[in-house]
């Protein structure tokens, strides 16, 4: 995964998990982004 490439909001028929895993690796690929 490139943490320069965005990332794709999940389809809103994806379930809430599968949506907080997205957050989560959006939020530390952003981190990670950010820092360098």
């Amino acid at each position: 995964m490139n943490p320069h490439d965005p990332t794709p909001a999940p389809p809103p028929g994806a379930p809430p998990r599968f949506q907080g895993r997205v957050a989560v690796v959006t939020g530390g690929a952003r981190g990670i982004g950010r820092a360098i």
